[in-house]
Parts: C-alpha cells; structure tokens; sequence
C-alpha cells in the first residue's frame, strides 16, 4: 500500500494532511522528553503535553525540537514525528510505502532541508520530498503567478511564485507568537504587570485588534513586576494595538523589499492583482486591512489559511511533473 502524506514542519505546529481524507493532524510541535532516561524517552506529544507540561516539569522536559523552522533536535524531531504518524493510524512497515511532501520556510538552507528529510525518514517515510511552503499555497490558490504572505505561530514566509518556484522570498522571525510577546511587552512596560503567553493571546483576539477603538478597555490579571504578587489591570485597546503595529510595520518592509526585487513584469502583476494572506495569524483582527493601507495593496485571505498549503501540497502527487521541478531535496530508503 502505498500512503502519501504532506507535513508543514512549523516551529509552533505540525500539520498533516492524507492524501484521501483531508487534513488529520493539527498539533503544537512540542514533546515531554524523560529528563532521566539514557535515551529519547517521550511521555506526551502536541496537544496533550502542552496540557500536561506543567504537572510533569520534575520529570519530564517540554521541548520544542523545531525552532524557526529548523530541526534543532534530530532524535527528538523523529520521535515526535513517529508519534505524530502513529496518532493518525499511519505505520508503515513493509511492503507499504510512505510518500512524504515536507513543507518548509523558503529561507531554510540546503543543508537544514537535508536535515528534515533525514528525520522523516527516521521517523518511517520511505521517500522524503522537501519543497518551500509557500509552493504548497500557490497550489491551494490554483493561480498561474502570485505573491503571497504566510504568518504563522513564529515565522512569515513572503515571496512571490510561479510554475518554476519561488522567484524571489524571505523568512522573517514574525508570527503570532511575537505578536503575543509584544502585548506582553506592553503589558509590563506600561502596567507594570507580567502575563503569560495564553493570556497575551486571548487579549490579541478579545482587544479587538488593530480595528479597536483606542480608549477602550480591557481587564486582565498578571503578576506584578515589582512585587510578584498577582493583580488585575486595565489596559487601553490603543496601546495593544499600538504595540502590534510597530511589528508589523517591520513586516511591511520586508514584504515591499521582496517585492522591489521582483522582475518589473512580476512587480506589475502583484500591483494589479494584489497578494494573497495566509497562516494562523490571519484572524487578527484588521490585519488585512491594515497591510493593505500600508503597502497600498489589494489583499486577498487565503480561505483555511492555516492548512491551506498541506492541503494545496496534495496536487504535488497527482501532478507528478509539478512536483519534479519544485523539489529541493529528494530522499529515499536505501
């Protein structure tokens, strides 16, 4: 039998999708590692360990083996991901064949995308493509040419593709996750308190974004920065979504500096027609609206854009010529 999966290796999470049924995982990329044990010992995995991590510190240790979208921990990587395909009733042994489309960040290096078809074949896939991410959502956009803006939990991949790839992108070290950091930033530089991730999260959604209104309010509970004593505080809309701006107006130049690269014909193209947007940060609210101010731009919202490229990645095995020349790194079993 043979199985083909695509896996977006996120630094936040990891998304699965099966050829045949859809989209079947969605789980942080996080592992509870036995901090005892000689060898790679995971007691949980995504969901589940982000639940547990805090009842099991003493024993077992939550780490990310993924960071800005490279594998920082190969042994770790593969279990998790041997985890990961076991949840979704996938175990290949022989003579079943796994076919995987590794999804990755268009600045990762030749020798980092070496790296991850080594730890998905480690973890049991029998061939390993690997291909830039935002391949996967020009596939799902089904366009001849486009510019496009991923966000996801840590990371934004810009670039603008055609049939032959990427022509021209970046990697930036911005997602939902910096966004969060800087409310939190906020929060203590100018309340004085300290939040947790979780809770920056809930006020990015809850605040109403960058479309709130500046003298509304929101009530939060943190530690005091002084005392450490937990207390409630109310903080003005208007300085969340100051502090949100001021990042993402360092996403505007690098999105403009990508697209001044561009051949004059392609830069023309993205003027008429605009660019589209995609990850899990698309929900914040007026994000949209305000990229398309600030770079004067039309701005088309990729629908399910958080899993819209594994699930765009699907035509890559029914299009066998499509996914010859967009694969940077191919590996198989010996």
């Amino acid at each position: 039998m043979i199985i083909d999966l695509i896996v977006d290796v996120g630094s936040e999470n990891i998304k699965i999708f099966r050829r045949g049924a859809g989209v079947v995982l969605n789980e942080p990329s996080l592992a509870l590692v036995d901090r005892k044990a000689k060898t790679v010992s995971l007691r949980e995995t995504g969901i589940r360990a982000k639940k547990l991590a805090a009842d099991f510190l003493k024993e077992y240790a939550p780490v990310h083996p993924i960071k800005n979208g490279v594998i920082a921990d190969e042994e770790i990587a593969a279990s998790l991901f041997r985890a990961f395909f076991e949840k979704i009733d996938v175990k290949p042994a022989f003579p079943d064949v796994l076919r995987v489309v590794a999804l990755v960040g268009c600045g990762l290096s030749y020798s980092d995308r070496r790296t991850v078809a080594r730890v998905l074949k480690a973890a049991g896939a029998s061939r390993v493509y690997v291909v830039d991410g935002l391949l996967g959502l020009y596939s799902f956009a089904d366009v001849s040419r486009g510019f496009f803006v991923d966000i996801g939990g840590a990371s934004a991949n810009i670039g603008f593709v055609s049939a032959e790839g990427v022509t021209a992108g970046c990697q930036a070290d911005m997602g939902g996750n910096t966004v969060n950091e800087a409310i939190s930033y906020a929060a203590e530089t100018r309340y004085g308190v300290i939040i947790k991730n979780q809770t920056a999260e809930k006020i990015k959604l809850a605040s109403g974004g960058l479309n709130a209104h500046a003298n509304s309010k929101i009530t939060l509970n943190g530690r005091d920065g002084r005392t450490g004593e937990y207390r409630a505080v109310t903080m003005l809309a208007g300085d969340i979504a100051a502090s949100v701006r001021s990042l993402l107006d360092n996403l505007v130049l690098l999105i403009n500096a990508v697209l001044y690269s561009l051949p004059e014909d392609d830069y023309n193209y993205v003027c008429r027609n605009g660019f589209y947007l995609a990850g899990g940060t698309v929900n914040l609210p007026g994000l949209a609206e305000y990229l398309a101010e600030s770079l004067r731009l039309r701005v088309l919202i990729v629908k399910e854009g958080e899993t819209a490229a594994v699930a765009g990645g699907e035509r890559f095995f029914e299009e066998k010529g499509m996914l010859r020349k967009m694969i940077s790194v191919e590996t198989k079993k010996n």
